[in-house]
């Protein structure tokens, strides 16, 4: 393709460039819209019948507040650091709750050791259930962060995966019971380790925009 003729194409047969809503914003639509299908598979599978009781538990609560504030973090990050530019640790804010989380359930699994309730098990439920509902909100960020042509492919789609899979597994929290702590940290310890990885195996393709010029 020649120079004149690229400068005809671009100033009469291209469309315009259509400006992105800023990050933040983004971010927020994503949120909103995963808030309405979590909300709707708990008004269907119903409150777990302990919750109340939960409430109560300084643990309980903790452990809950840092995995819906790791999925959040994470949303907001990566809608962030797709745009060039963006500084690198925007991609680390996530850590900090993320340890938090995993922290407090290290707690709990001690407690139960202590009181002898420590069974090492794996809910297959929580493998499903967290994998689906994250699976089926972590792929329209994909589309939604692709709009911004990211470079960092790798770390936006493992943003991706880390923001739903939190938030899936918040939401399980709150319809699902567990006997104990330590089925918690490995089933959902396991799908969001899997669903990160996953992603950012996977997610990276979805990410690429391809541009084609008419000759």
């Amino acid at each position: 393709m020649d120079s004149t003729h690229l400068i005809d194409l671009l100033s009469t047969e291209l469309a315009p460039v259509k400006r992105l809503r800023p990050p933040a914003v983004r971010a927020l639509i994503w949120l909103g819209a995963v808030t309405l299908f979590l909300g709707i598979i708990i008004w269907v599978s119903g409150l777990r019948p302990d919750l109340s009781m939960q409430m109560e538990k300084t643990r309980f609560i903790a452990e809950t507040a840092a995995i819906l504030l790791t999925g959040i973090i994470a949303a907001f990050a990566a809608f962030r650091a797709a745009i060039p530019g963006a500084p690198s640790w925007t991609l680390l804010t996530p850590l900090p709750t993320l340890l938090l989380w995993l922290l407090f359930l290290g707690k709990g699994c001690l407690d139960d050791l202590d009181s002898g309730r420590f069974a090492w098990s794996i809910s297959t439920h929580c493998l499903q259930q967290i994998g689906w509902t994250g699976l089926v909100s972590g792929v329209p960020m994909l589309v939604m962060l692709r709009c911004a042509a990211p470079l960092q492919r790798v770390p936006l789609a493992v943003l991706a995966g880390l923001a739903s899979a939190s938030l899936a597994a918040f939401a399980m929290s709150l319809y699902h019971s567990y006997d104990t702590s330590v089925i918690v940290l490995i089933s959902h310890g396991l799908i969001i380790s899997g669903l990160v990885v996953g992603f950012g195996v996977m997610g990276p393709a979805l990410l690429t925009r391809r541009f084609r010029l008419q000759r």
